[in-house]
């Protein structure tokens, strides 16, 4: 899982940039250079996302307690990351 975060982070920095450049500019090029990105982006994470759903969260559900599922909560939240429902 790790090295899928090796492909995601720099995809998601690279539609961050694109949509940037498209939001600044308003033009067709960079419309076209963020829906790619997006592209490239979407197909590691969502390996990714299905990967959590069917192995880890199972793990998780099995093995921490609710308090300790409420610290792993509050700590990705300080670093801004939690996910939708956690």
């Amino acid at each position: 899982m790790e090295a899928q975060h090796g492909g995601i982070d720099p995809a998601l920095r690279k539609a961050e940039a694109a949509g940037a450049a498209w939001a600044a500019t308003g033009g067709v090029e960079q419309r076209d250079e963020f829906a790619a990105a997006i592209e490239e982006f979407s197909t590691p994470l969502l390996a990714h996302l299905d990967l959590e759903e069917s192995d880890i969260l199972p793990l998780a559900q099995e093995h921490l307690t609710e308090e300790e599922w409420g610290l792993l909560k509050d700590a990705t939240t300080v670093r801004g990351t939690a996910p939708a429902g956690l």
